[in-house]
């Protein structure tokens, strides 16, 4: 059972309340080696899924690598790209052409590409296809019937006839 504690003092989580990297700084276009455990403690992963939505929230785009390094911590080398205002609408259209597939395969309902209305435009779904159900299995014979052990007689080996 848990108990009830009337006060408790808690640590600030790690980062809480303070700005763990100067993104800025780190998305001004010049290249930048980061080591795992020294200049971050999440995976090299994670780090470059941060870069990427940092980066993209500062409508940029970044080259991101990270090192084979089997024996020791790996670095994450990388490098903040400013996109064009043609970059940008290239990469809305793309997200809105990925938007309209997924929903057509869904079967659900597009919006006009020129209005962004959605109350004329249905995609039709696939029929359905149905299967024809398989025909019912044979039933399998009864098991056979093992005959009937031999009585055992201490001292006395069984003799096979």
């Amino acid at each position: 059972m848990p108990k009830v504690v009337e006060t408790f003092e808690f640590k600030k989580s790690v980062g809480a309340g303070k700005k763990v990297y100067d993104w800025d700084g780190l998305m001004d276009g010049k290249i930048y080696a980061m080591e795992e455990g020294d200049d971050f403690t999440c995976t090299p992963e994670s780090f470059r899924q941060m870069l990427y939505s940092r980066a993209e929230a500062r409508g940029k785009s970044v080259r991101v690598d990270i090192s084979d390094n089997e024996t020791g911590p790996k670095t994450v080398t990388f490098q903040a790209i400013t996109l064009t205002d043609e970059d940008i609408a290239s990469r809305a259209a793309a997200r809105e052409t990925r938007k309209a597939i997924r929903a057509a395969k869904n079967g659900h309902v597009a919006p006009d590409a020129t209005t962004g209305d959605d109350t004329d435009t249905v995609v039709p779904s696939e029929p359905e296809h149905t299967p024809e159900p398989d025909p019912e299995p044979e039933p399998l014979p009864p098991p056979p019937v093992a005959p009937a052990p031999k009585p055992f007689v201490k001292g006395k080996k069984p003799v096979a006839k």
